[in-house]
């Protein structure tokens, strides 16, 4: 089912001052030129010779991504406003040119809800095509705004769509799912054992998705006072130094350093973010220390990712 034009006027009013100021510019960075041909495309025998793939195939298109940035994100930030239970995520700003068209699709390798905001620059030039029930429906835009929203479904059957346009045309698109949460893990200090022998201390909240222990070892929760080279036996930690003195003190002082490191980035592993390999790399890093050196003074802190 299509949802056409669900926000009131005040939200329409907002959306059109963010995105008239930057058409002539989106415009500008396109690259999309004529195709004379292009309704061919978007006919609806094309449609059908596609429709018997039991892989869904097509999305030819006569159009541009355009990087412009701003009004995206003003815009995704009112509709997180407006849909605050969802997911919201920006699938990017195009312009379609005269002729300019995107082939029918399904969008079944990423099912959601799509949220489609069109801004037209004639009225009945350019349109939304769907099928729905053996029937080919035809949407045509505003002049000016024009908000779409539907669900693209993983399973048949799919819901088969295109756009065309005989003038210019700018659609933001967004991607609206569920919100997936995780339960609320502290950290904790966790003695990594191997062969009954502590062989590193860290820092983890038992995330597995996050991090987990080195093969042939086991993870441990631990008191602070329990150290590298103590032993576990029968469930129990055994100390094998004098804690507070000389070396002892040096190592217990590399591990307080790696801890404060890693906690200093625990808010990149948030589930709202995704942690670059570079991040990763760096938390992981820290968290082999000091189990990757044969004494304090070897110890090599990694670089900090930006």
């Amino acid at each position: 089912m299509v949802i056409r034009n669900p926000f009131d006027s005040l939200t329409v009013k907002k959306i059109e001052e963010i995105i008239e100021p930057y058409l002539s510019e989106i415009k500008e960075k396109s690259v999309a030129k004529y195709v004379p041909d292009w309704e061919e495309k978007v006919s609806e025998e094309s449609l059908l010779s596609l429709m018997d793939y039991e892989v869904p195939k097509g999305r030819s298109t006569n159009l541009s991504r355009v990087s412009v940035d701003k009004p995206a994100k003003e815009i995704k930030k009112l509709m997180k406003e407006l849909f605050p239970d969802l997911d919201v995520y920006c699938s990017g700003t195009f312009f379609y040119p005269n002729s300019g068209y995107m082939g029918w699709h399904t969008n079944q390798d990423m099912p959601t809800d799509r949220l489609y905001i069109t801004y037209s620059s004639e009225q009945g030039k350019s349109f939304f095509r769907y099928y729905k029930d053996g029937k080919v429906f035809t949407d045509y835009d505003d002049k000016g705004l024009t908000v779409r929203r539907f669900t693209a479904t993983g399973t048949k059957p799919y819901f088969w769509h295109c756009v065309g346009s005989s003038c210019d045309r700018v659609s933001i698109g967004f991607q609206l799912s569920k919100i997936e949460t995780k339960p609320f893990l502290p950290m904790a200090t966790y003695a990594i054992v191997k062969d009954e022998i502590v062989t590193n201390v860290v820092e983890w909240n038992g995330d597995l998705s996050i991090w987990s222990p080195p093969e042939g070892t086991i993870a441990v929760l631990a008191e602070k006072f329990v150290g590298i080279g103590d032993s576990y036996i029968n469930h129990t930690f055994t100390s094998t130094n004098i804690v507070g003195l000389g070396y002892d003190q040096e190592w217990i002082d590399v591990r307080a350093t790696r801890n404060q490191l890693l906690a200093e980035t625990d808010w990149w592993a948030s589930s709202d973010l995704t942690m670059s390999k570079a991040r990763k790399e760096y938390r992981q890093a820290l968290r082999d220390l000091p189990s990757t050196v044969s004494s304090p003074e070897e110890v090599t802190w990694p670089i900090k990712p930006t």
